[in-house]
């Protein structure tokens, strides 16, 4: 008897302690207890089981167009500075017997900074988001023109044009097809190539634009304008938004997937559970305790965050040092050379065409309409990529290559031809290399070395692009001002693109390579390891 009444003694002391626990966590208004974090979630994420079953992957679709449509308003606005440079900035760059040594070292100043800053997107986009890297790159493109319009001499454009057109031209183009890769998978070709379609718009009415608003406006005036115009791309940076919260399972799921897309019924289990455990002391003392270690949790990530605000230049230096280990690959290698005489060929040559044309006796608005039907050509390779990428008979490898190829040999044919209509065929037929190589190049980075690399194989290319190019590029100026002709720079910029096409075709070695240099990494860190049991 005295031991059956010492267990009931207990046992109502038990339930009273009960009872005090549940006062301290039921509200006054009879509502339902807030779940916890991890009840929160869907079940996947607390069974470690279920959640190496679930596999998320891009939408492919969706919020994924809105982002296409986003980063195609951006690249359209974002080409100004780049494609007007000659045209908007005429004024200035053909007054006051501005040399051409001059006026390349300007344009490669810019490409050296556009190049630079690349290297940089990856890093800065995962500290501060995309959107706002990519708000800052179009007020920075606004600046470039705006600040260029009441220099006095072509010198200040050095600092008006060169420094802030580089990272708003770095953000237009390398940020908006990083996002967008992000986003899609199956249909990623066709969603860079309708992208890319947004710069050879750009390319088409900028110089138009810019010839209209100088015999309207002035120099002045009209640089302001096409300023106010570029900064309009940062409606569509307010489009971006993080893909994780996008992301979708794959399509063969299990069913602890199917169950876990009914939120309600999860929820109405974990209330349920709940509501049992109210009854199990052992249970409120670890809840209890979880309370207490959520909130010192809770004092952690303060801290945390505040240690984040305070060294997040050096975790852009971090990141932006892991991108450069991607170096070690040969295949980088011989991408960003190939990217390098893509680009550079690109910039430069289109810089040249409203020099070459009105030297040979035409109006500078022919030289605007050369440049404008180049885009024409531009429009219906980047098209036809767009149609073709996705194909499993077409190898976006070759496809870039030709398109490559062919701008070498429409640069080549430029130096020998004087007629307008000539100038407009071979600049048409340059454009179309230029879309169809464009609009692949980075579906071929991904292809060679994957997504994941992407931000650190496209910005090391830039910065190969930038080293090289600022030694290349005030080589063109000096060599025409020695020959006073245009012919042999014309033929450096088509043998850049020729060299391109080159190291393309030594991929499959550099793929061996890589495979080799791994396979023997793996030795030496097996040896050192059998050494270092051996020692022991």
């Amino acid at each position: 008897m005295l031991c059956l009444r010492m267990a009931g003694q207990a046992w109502i002391g038990n339930l009273e302690t009960m009872n005090n626990l549940e006062l301290r966590s039921v509200t006054c208004n009879d509502s339902p207890q807030k779940l916890s974090e991890k009840e929160e979630q869907p079940p996947e994420a607390n069974d470690n089981s279920n959640a190496k079953a679930v596999e998320m992957v891009p939408p492919d679709g969706g919020w994924g167009w809105i982002i296409v449509l986003g980063s195609f308003w951006i690249i359209c606005l974002g080409t100004f500075p780049l494609n007007a440079f000659s045209i908007i900035l005429s004024p200035i760059l053909m007054s006051g017997q501005v040399s051409s040594t001059k006026i390349a070292w300007i344009f490669n100043l810019y490409q050296l900074i556009w190049s630079f800053y690349a290297i940089f997107i990856g890093p800065l986009c995962e500290q501060f988001g995309s959107r706002k890297v990519a708000i800052f790159g179009g007020i920075a493109s606004f600046l470039s023109l705006f600040l260029s319009a009441f220099v006095p001499t072509a010198d200040y454009l050095f600092f008006t044009f060169a420094l802030p057109g580089g990272i708003g031209g770095a953000s237009t183009f390398a940020l908006t097809f990083m996002v967008v890769s992000t986003y899609f998978k199956k249909h990623r070709g066709f969603a860079i190539g309708i992208t890319s379609v947004g710069g050879c718009v750009g390319t088409f009415i900028s110089p138009l634009i810019s010839n209209f608003l100088l015999q309207n406006y002035g120099y002045i005036g009209a640089t302001v304008i096409c300023g106010a115009l570029t900064l309009n791309q940062c409606v569509g940076s307010c489009l971006y938004q993080p893909v994780k919260w996008h992301m979708k399972p794959a399509k063969s799921f299990s069913v602890s997937e199917k169950n876990s897309k009914n939120p309600v019924k999860w929820k109405k289990e974990a209330e349920k559970t709940d509501l049992l455990e109210k009854y199990d002391t052992k249970k409120c003392k670890t809840q209890t305790r979880n309370k207490i270690n959520e909130n010192k949790n809770d004092a952690d990530k303060v801290t945390q965050r505040n240690k984040k605000s305070t060294n997040t230049i050096m975790n852009l230096l971090r990141s932006t040092y892991n991108n450069l280990k991607s170096l070690k690959y040969m295949r980088v290698h011989f991408i960003a050379w190939s990217f390098f005489g893509l680009m550079f060929g690109f910039t430069n040559f289109y810089m040249w065409i409203p020099f070459v044309v009105t030297s040979n006796g035409c109006s500078l608005e022919l030289a605007a309409w050369c440049a404008s039907l180049s885009s024409i050509g531009n429009i219906t390779g980047r098209i036809l990529m767009a149609l073709l990428a996705d194909r499993k008979f077409f190898n976006v490898i070759y496809g870039f290559m030709f398109g490559q190829f062919l701008m070498g040999i429409s640069i080549i044919a430029f130096s020998f031809v004087k007629e307008i209509t000539y100038f407009m065929i071979v600049t048409s037929c340059f454009g179309f290399g230029f879309g169809i190589a464009m609009s692949s190049y980075v579906t071929v980075m991904i292809k060679v070395m994957g997504i994941k690399m992407l931000p650190a194989v496209l910005g090391v290319s830039s910065l190969f692009k930038s080293i090289a190019g600022i030694i290349v590029g005030p080589l063109i100026g000096v060599v025409h001002d020695a020959t006073k002709s245009f012919t042999y720079s014309i033929w450096i910029l088509g043998g850049l693109e020729f060299i391109g096409v080159f190291a393309l075709l030594l991929l499959p070695l550099g793929e061996k390579f890589d495979n080799w240099n791994m396979r023997r990494t793996e030795r030496r860190e097996n040896h050192k390891m059998d050494k270092s049991f051996s020692d022991i």
